[in-house]
């Protein structure tokens, strides 16, 4: 999960072909701002709870040891209650407990209640105002039931390209994409890491059983112990 949290600033896969209706460079900068808030506004659990399923995937131009294959993901958000899958390795999060599992070393970690940031967004008003600030044209297309909104700066430092393509009715992110700078080799666009998310489901109510981790783990006496599916992992506590 290292690797996928390191990748992650956010935006879609956006494709201007012929059935593209309308495009426009955004002028209004208020209006944008409207738009950009109702869409990740589905990422904030502060608005409301949220369950959300998708794919991942990286692809590094200039270093391919740094691909990262189609990988599925899945994140959960109540209140305190937090719970995110990427491929084989989960994180949970309640008022009980902080459980990270590696199944492909068949480890698990468990520690104190904390904090966590959703992967998939971090801070909203700070990803606002970065892209306000840093002189990308913006432009937004319309394409049947689907909208886009795309920054763009081919000289930019660190990211030249993050679109978002979201559901015209309820604004709902559909894909997001990102291109970020090699500044080993900056100008040529080919050697960019490109992010490419795909979201699937979205719901708004959480079914409770995807934050209970006891299925797995339970503590007798005072130390935890793996069952089921976890019998055999090593468990580290923090």
């Amino acid at each position: 999960m290292r690797q996928i949290n390191r990748y992650i600033i956010i935006v879609v896969l956006v494709m201007l072909h012929a059935g593209v209706r309308a495009q426009s460079t955004v002028t209004d900068t208020s209006a944008l701002k409207l738009v950009m808030q109702k869409v990740f506004a589905h990422f904030d659990s502060s608005y409301q709870p949220v369950f959300l399923t998708g794919t991942m995937r990286v692809i590094d131009g200039y270093d391919s040891s740094q691909n990262m294959p189609l990988t599925s993901f899945a994140m959960a958000r109540a209140g305190k209650d937090f719970y995110y899958k990427a491929g084989a390795r989960e994180t949970y999060n309640s008022n009980t407990a902080y459980v990270y599992i590696d199944h492909v070393v068949k480890h698990a970690l468990i520690g104190r209640p904390k904090l966590v940031v959703s992967p998939l967004i971090g801070n909203l008003d700070g990803i606002a105002h970065y892209l306000e600030s840093e002189q990308y044209a913006v432009t937004m297309t319309s394409n049947g039931k689907e909208s886009t909104v795309s920054f763009l700066n081919e000289m930019h430092v660190t990211c030249k390209e993050y679109t978002v393509v979201y559901d015209k009715e309820n604004f709902a992110p559909k894909r997001i994409f990102v291109r970020l700078t090699n500044l080993a080799d900056a100008s040529n666009p080919k050697a960019d890491k490109r992010i490419i998310f795909t979201f699937g489901e979205w719901r708004k109510e959480v079914p409770a059983q995807v934050f209970n981790y006891t299925g797995v783990l339970e503590k007798i006496n005072g130390s935890w112990k793996g069952k089921g599916s976890l019998a055999n992992y090593k468990l580290t506590v923090l």
